[in-house]
């Protein structure tokens, strides 16, 4: 593969990224863009975070992201693909699911510890199975959607494999599959408990109107060890509406504390030192705005609000539950989000201490 580092780069790459681009082979323009450009930045990951030589070998072929915990642990860094294969956007895979299978079951080849039990009763449960008539409706104009990703996290003990499912159901976008759809899935493989109870108590009360069922996601491992996590999506990124739904409409206690500090990171979105009002939206970038204007339920091109799951394992009293804000769709540019979100999680003290602190490096 050919060694041509980025002139954007303001770090040298990393020696084990260089001594594998001596021995890949090129295989084409796309692939080697990808390990050009992101094959880099997961090298500057694994090597700063302290991972040994043989992970960060493991670690250098997959795209990422990076979970910062407390200074009291390292980095874990997760990658997430939507895997292709030959029959990708052919009409014999609609749904794209044959290349994700077939890596799933050569993963539990090499990995015993995987568990694909939750995998094939969600597989079975989540998607419509005449193929022929989904063929139909994209010949007919709607789109190719992604409905299942697989990641992998690394971390300097191991890794861990996870799913995420999408469902696709014929005539239906993804807003319009009723509820009683994933609740019904998620039956099949998590006896209801406390936290299910009341996850689904808060959404059929009128102040979750806004929410809508996004993804459901699993542990590959022994369903008694596996979290259960119901992702749903809310236009609205205002302190009340976060609140609302973390706090399950009060059915979740939350620490006063805790809350100041969701307070404190928005205000650090939005550029500001002041607590921002607690109805006040985060403003969404023109050009962002204009993208979530052309958004179809077939193709959410920018989604301006937030995300959140909810882990609703049986063995929970309570849902664990997190919340995910678009980045990429509020601030002026990547390097100004970098430096706001940095700033508030030193202030926090949420960075790896024994980390070195490079500039950022985009692009």
């Amino acid at each position: 593969m050919a060694n041509e580092v980025s002139t954007k780069s303001q770090m040298p790459p990393s020696k084990v990224w260089e001594s594998l681009s001596l021995l890949l082979p090129s295989r084409d323009a796309d692939c080697d863009y990808c390990w050009q450009l992101t094959g880099q930045h997961l090298a500057h990951m694994v090597q700063l975070a302290g991972y040994s030589s043989e992970r960060q070998y493991e670690a250098l072929l997959f795209h990422y992201y990076w979970i910062w915990n407390t200074s009291g642990s390292q980095p874990v860094i997760r990658y997430t693909i939507e895997a292709m294969g030959q029959f990708t956007g052919r009409l014999v895979d609609p749904l794209n699911q044959d290349a994700s299978r077939e890596l799933l079951y050569r993963l539990k080849e090499v990995i015993p510890s995987l568990d694909l039990t939750w995998n094939n009763h969600l597989l079975a449960t989540l998607y419509d199975h005449d193929r022929s008539k989904y063929s139909k409706e994209i010949t007919a104009g709607q789109p190719f959607t992604t409905t299942i990703l697989i990641a992998v996290e690394l971390n300097p003990t191991g890794l861990g494999v996870k799913t995420y499912y999408i469902p696709r159901r014929l005539g239906l976008g993804l807003d319009q599959i009723p509820l009683d759809v994933w609740k019904n899935a998620i039956a099949g493989i998590c006896a209801d408990g406390g936290a299910s109870t009341k996850l689904y108590d808060f959404l059929d009360n009128p102040q979750s109107q806004t929410l809508s069922p996004a993804m459901i996601a699993v542990d590959n491992i022994k369903p008694e060890h596996s979290r259960l996590k119901f992702y749903f999506r809310s236009p609205h990124s205002t302190f009340d509406a976060i609140q609302e739904v973390m706090t399950l409409g009060g059915r979740v206690p939350a620490l006063p504390e805790h809350l100041k500090s969701l307070q404190s990171l928005l205000a650090s979105l939005a550029g500001t030192t002041d607590a921002l009002a607690p109805d006040a939206e985060l403003d969404m970038m023109p050009q962002q705005a204009t993208l979530s204007q052309n958004s179809s339920a077939y193709a959410p091109l920018v989604l301006p609000g937030c995300g959140y799951y909810f882990n609703i394992a049986s063995d929970l009293e309570y849902p664990e539950i997190k919340v995910f804000i678009n980045l990429y769709v509020y601030g002026s540019d990547d390097l100004v989000l970098t430096e706001r979100i940095s700033k508030w999680m030193i202030e926090h003290v949420c960075i790896y201490v024994g980390m070195p602190s490079p500039a950022p490096q985009l692009g």
